[in-house]
């Protein structure tokens, strides 16, 4: 079977689908990654093929106004706003990004389609091939609820309302790309009208098929989705065989006693790292504990470090969480998965997005304090939540019960199966 597996975001939009990639090789099967092309490495790197996508949609992130958006926004429905305050911009891009994903599609003929809900061709690029479309999905954004709402609105509990979230999110979804997929399929010579209503739907209001790639152990998962809709297990990555670890690093980790701490934000750097980067290191010295400290793509860290605090740039989390005490990072779905599957309290700082409702589940299992929004970060609210972590033996246990359960998960084995079933259906 020849599946594409098509992703558009961040580190944490990619990595997860990379790791997918890898388990559906391993099952026999011909993968094609197509992704934004500053992860052509990645892509390359584990083995898999590679389909050209640009970055204009990184580079937007990453810009003056990109930062400024990831500083201030706190909920899905502020980001969509604010977002469509660069429709002018973002059209054209996706038009690009679609036609760049199409011609991937029009070339390696896949038997299925799974794509990120960001990359929104996905489903007319299995219409134009005459595969299957399959949706996966990092958090429950997608596949409408009525016992819970969209990621980023208040639960008012009334499945009607619960339910019209979903709607929303959809429409406002499908607001930005229809006129984009609708001027690429004229361009393709696709005529008639499509198959599918939507990033979810075929046209006769069914649903497809959408893995949800996150645990029930961590994140929500409603009963009352459709059979054909499943919450997979986190997607990890497999550090490569050929990696090896910095010995200043090793060394530094092996030294002594003293309490280590993990610090990382990824991708997200918002208008101000300086802040950021004073208020963690300020942190970490008045906890008195030793510091792991992860530029990521913002580059937080750029002052002169004292010698208890350790600056890297790509280190494997699940080689790292394994050797440190406590993380704290941005509440991204694969940061949280990686730092509770090593088994280690948690501390987010979340920025926008799915990463506040991370950070609430971390604190609702007991694994984890009170999420810290980063514009109330200050180095002073990150000692007292750090002294307050090494000091709970009760959250460190429940930490390690946690990690337990999500190591006994096979979330891309899951999803290969689920893949694998669908496929085979009529």
């Amino acid at each position: 079977m020849k599946v594409m597996i098509v992703t558009v975001g961040s580190r944490g939009d990619v990595q997860p689908y990379v790791a997918l990639g890898v388990g559906l090789r391993e099952a026999g099967h011909e993968v094609m990654v197509c992704a934004p092309n500053c992860f052509e490495e990645m892509v390359k790197g584990y083995g898999l093929s590679y389909g050209y996508m640009n970055s204009e949609m990184i580079e937007l992130l990453q810009s003056d106004l990109g930062k400024e958006l990831t500083e201030n926004l706190t909920n899905i429905v502020k980001t969509l706003r604010a977002f469509f305050r660069l429709y002018k911009q973002m059209g054209p891009m996706q038009r690009r990004m679609i036609d760049d994903g199409g011609e991937v599609a029009k070339t390696f003929k896949p038997d299925v389609v799974v794509y990120h809900p960001k990359a929104c061709g996905g489903p007319w690029y299995a219409e134009m091939v005459g595969g299957k479309a399959m949706m996966a999905v990092p958090m429950g954004m997608m596949v409408s609820s009525g016992e819970m709402p969209c990621i980023g609105f208040p639960n008012l509990r009334l499945g009607w309302l619960n339910r019209l979230t979903y709607k929303l999110v959809m429409l406002l979804s499908m607001k930005g790309c229809r006129k984009q997929i609708e001027g690429w399929r004229k361009e393709m010579g696709i005529e008639g009208e499509s198959m599918y209503r939507d990033l979810a739907h075929r046209r006769n209001g069914d649903m497809l098929p959408v893995m949800h790639c996150y645990s029930g152990v961590i994140g929500d998962v409603p009963s009352d989705w459709p059979d054909n809709s499943v919450a997979t297990g986190f997607w990890f990555l497999k550090r490569k065989t050929d990696w090896v670890a910095d010995a200043k690093l090793v060394k530094f980790l092996e030294e002594g006693d003293t309490p280590i701490v993990y610090v990382g934000f990824g991708s997200m750097s918002g208008k101000n790292p300086e802040r950021r980067a004073k208020a963690v290191v300020e942190g970490l010295i008045k906890a008195g504990v030793k510091g792991v400290v992860s530029k990521g793509w913002g580059g937080m860290v750029n002052e002169t470090l004292p010698a208890s605090i350790y600056e890297i740039d790509d280190v494997p989390h699940d080689w790292l969480f394994e050797k440190v005490d406590v993380v704290v990072h941005h509440g991204g779905a694969g940061s949280t998965a990686a730092g509770l599957r090593a088994g280690k309290p948690t501390i987010v700082c979340p920025f926008f997005g799915d990463q506040p409702y991370w950070g609430k589940c971390v604190w609702k299992l007991g694994a984890g304090v009170r999420p810290i929004p980063q514009k109330k970060l200050t180095g002073d609210k990150l000692a007292s939540a750090i002294r307050r972590v090494l000091r709970n033996e009760g959250m460190k246990e429940k930490a390690k019960e946690v990690g337990t359960k999500l190591q006994a998960e096979d979330g891309v084995g899951e999803a290969v199966r689920f893949i694998e079933k669908y496929a085979a259906d009529d």
